[in-house]
C-alpha cells in the first residue's frame, strides 16, 4: 500500500508538472505566429509547475523557429532559451509577458537582406554572404536613370540594431571613399531594427558565415 501511494504521488507530480507545460508551450506557439512569415514554424517547449504558471511564473521557455520577423528583416531560423518568463493570459491564451534572462542566436540569409534591398528602393538587387564580407549589387533610381550599385560591408551591431561597415563601394562605375560611402548611406539607408519580437534583443555579437548573418543576442526586459 506504501508503494502503491508512493507511486501515485509520482505520477501526480510527473502530471502536475507535463500538462501546464504542455498546455504553456503549444499556447506560446500559437502567440509567436503574428511575428513569422508565410510559412514559418514555431517549436517551443516549456519548464513549469501548475502553481507557477497559476502566478504567471515560468521556469523556463526554449523556442525553435524559422521564417521569424525581427522588424524590416526576417531571420531563417532562431533558437532561444529564456528564463524567469512572466507569463500573461488573454482570450487567446498564455503569451509571453517579460523575461529575466535569456540567449538567442538568429540566421539570416542572403534573401532576407535582398528583400530588405528591395523594400528599399533597390531595383534588381542581389546579395551574397561570405565569410568575410557581405557582397550586394543592384540599381538606385536617380532622378530619371538607374545607376548601378556594388558594395561590400562588414555587418555589426549597437545592440539593437544591424549596421554594415563599408569596405568598398563603387557608384555608377566610381569607386567611392569607404569612409564618405557609409556616411552618405547611413543618411539614406538607416540601420536595421531588430524589433518586433515579445521580448527585446540586445546583439552581443554577429559573424558571418557562407550564406549567413548570425547574431547572438542577449534577452531581457518587457516587450
Amino acid at each position: 500500500m506504501l508503494l502503491l501511494a508512493a507511486l501515485g504521488i509520482v505520477v501526480a507530480g510527473a502530471v502536475t508538472a507535463w500538462l501546464p507545460s504542455t498546455l504553456l508551450a503549444r499556447q506560446v506557439a500559437a502567440a509567436l505566429q503574428p511575428h513569422l512569415v508565410e510559412g514559418g514554424t514555431a517549436r517551443v517547449t516549456a519548464r513549469a509547475t501548475a502553481w507557477g504558471l497559476a502566478a504567471g511564473r515560468v521556469d523556463r521557455l526554449t523556442i525553435t523557429a524559422t521564417g521569424v520577423r525581427l522588424g524590416e528583416l526576417a531571420a531563417q531560423r532562431m533558437t532561444a532559451h529564456l528564463e524567469g518568463v512572466r507569463a500573461a493570459r488573454d482570450g487567446r491564451g498564455w503569451r509571453v509577458a517579460s523575461v529575466a534572462a535569456g540567449q538567442a542566436e538568429c540566421e539570416v540569409g542572403a534573401e532576407a537582406l535582398q528583400q530588405l534591398l528591395v523594400s528599399r528602393g533597390v531595383e534588381r538587387a542581389q546579395v551574397a554572404i561570405a565569410a568575410d564580407a557581405v557582397a550586394a549589387s543592384g540599381e538606385i533610381r536617380v532622378g530619371i536613370a538607374l545607376v548601378p550599385v556594388r558594395v561590400r560591408a562588414q555587418p555589426y551591431s549597437t545592440g539593437r540594431d544591424l549596421r554594415f561597415r563599408i569596405l568598398a563601394l563603387d557608384f555608377g562605375g566610381v569607386e567611392v571613399p569607404p569612409a564618405l560611402a557609409e556616411t552618405v548611406l547611413a543618411a539614406v539607408q538607416p540601420a536595421v531594427a531588430l524589433d518586433g519580437l515579445p521580448w527585446s534583443l540586445h546583439v552581443t555579437r554577429v559573424d558571418t558565415d557562407a550564406g549567413v548573418i548570425r547574431l547572438v543576442a542577449r534577452v531581457g526586459g518587457a516587450p
